[in-house]
């Protein structure tokens, strides 16, 4: 049996629940769908309510889109805003994931995958690694918590709380029988930290029929019906789309929409998404009069996001300036670029270098908003000049495909079910 864990999954619709969600498909038609399990929470995401049509009992079980069997365990719903009451959901998630994989007989031959972040359902692995010989898990490494809590400034490295955290996840790593990343920066951290456990780089994938570009005629026509969002007098439309929240970097942005202002530029922001952040960008807008320019939009499912991506002249991305957050890919650079769009990208590390390796975006350091601003007049003062310029939907093809995510997984999956010697079982107990 394979068990895949995972806080988020389908019908939820985030980053981690569409890689489970791709995985899973992938695996029931491979293996067969009787031999996948999925084990997640009571959908509630992003608004801490329970989907319409999911039960409120702490634990029960459904048929997933290809047949798999999924068990939902309890988890306090918890909106996705606010580390306290997010935190405390993961918590009684993970503790459920505990006991469930403790009074469950595994056979030889069963493997669990659970993703992260959050980490506590990785926490919890390692607790059972030591009381059960049989259990043999991998990680797949979105995020790497706790660094990533204090790339967004919830905490800091020298407390007594993050260091206990930070250990916990390195010897969790350590337990496991192998490890993904899916990012370059994540997989060499995971084989610095635990030396000697196959890693592997499974990048996110999109689904690039979803994302993908449309007829000119489609966008006009879109864009005539939602005129409010999308003016005709000619200035340059920017999309945003994710969660409202200090890692992407609001502070750097707000910035730049003041220098925009000032210098008296025409120009529109449609930001669509929702998180803690949310009420501090409301004021940034109140406070500098920035009503005009900037539209604000509920968290919308993605069939209907990427109508609002393919009409923006240009897509906007970025995260804060921190070491912690260099080694992240944010999918909605992806996503944006599977669609043909221009994006101004704010990222650092290996991310940035593989844009503009490839010539693939308008790429910004985080954290200036000087350069930031320069980089979004030129684009409004040259409007429509700029738009053509990159053509990156080859790129992401051929990188972040389903074809490629299948690929790597597969390998994955095929050493990870090969049944362990004695020997192997006896060095990992």
């Amino acid at each position: 049996m394979i068990y895949i864990v995972s806080l988020y999954y389908p019908p939820v619709s985030n980053p981690p629940a569409n890689r489970m969600g791709r995985l899973v498909k992938m695996l029931a038609e491979r293996y067969g769908a009787d031999q996948v399990r999925v084990v997640t929470g009571r959908p509630n995401y992003p608004y801490g309510r329970i989907l319409p049509g999911f039960s409120r009992k702490p634990f029960y079980r459904t048929t997933g889109e290809y047949g798999e069997r999924i068990d939902h365990i309890y988890e306090h719903p918890a909106p996705f805003k606010g580390l306290y009451r997010k935190t405390f959901g993961q918590l009684t998630f993970a503790i459920s994931v505990f006991f469930y994989f403790l009074f469950r007989r595994l056979k030889k031959g069963d493997f669990v995958l659970v993703t992260s972040g959050p980490i506590f359902p990785v926490y919890s692995f390692l607790m059972l690694s030591y009381l059960k010989r049989s259990l043999r898990y991998a990680v797949d490494v979105r995020d790497l918590w706790p660094q990533v809590v204090a790339g967004m400034g919830f905490t800091v490295e020298t407390s007594l709380v993050y260091r206990l955290l930070l250990k916990l996840a390195e010897s969790s790593y350590r337990r496991a029988e192998a490890l993904l990343g899916n990012s370059p920066g994540i997989c060499d951290y995971l084989k610095e930290v635990a030396p000697g456990k196959p890693v592997s780089l499974v990048y996110n994938p999109v689904d690039m029929q979803l994302f993908a570009p449309v007829h000119a005629s489609d966008i006009v026509d879109f864009r005539k019906s939602h005129s409010e969002l999308f003016p005709a007098d000619g200035r340059p439309v920017f999309l945003f789309s994710g969660t409202f929240s200090n890692y992407i970097g609001l502070a750097t942005l707000f910035d730049a929409w003041r220098e925009l202002k000032k210098d008296g530029l025409n120009f529109r922001f449609i930001m669509i998404g929702q998180g803690e952040g949310e009420d501090g960008l409301r004021r940034c807008v109140a406070e500098n009069g920035l009503d005009d320019q900037v539209k604000i939009l509920p968290f919308m499912e993605r069939p209907e996001l990427v109508k609002y991506i393919r009409a923006a002249d240009y897509c906007f991305a970025s995260l804060r300036n921190s070491p912690m957050l260099q080694y992240a890919i944010p999918t909605k650079v992806i996503e944006y670029l599977a669609c043909d769009k221009e994006v101004v990208a704010v990222v650092g590390g290996s991310f940035a270098e593989i844009l503009q390796q490839a010539d693939a975006a308008y790429v910004c350091e985080p954290g200036d908003a000087e350069k930031l601003s320069g980089m979004l007049r030129g684009l409004i003062e040259k409007h429509p000049a700029g738009l053509g310029r990159h053509r990156p939907r080859g790129f992401i093809e051929r990188s972040f495909g389903l074809s490629a995510f299948e690929k790597e997984f597969g390998d994955f999956f095929e050493k990870a079910l090969a049944r362990p010697s004695e020997d192997q079982a006896a060095t990992r107990f």
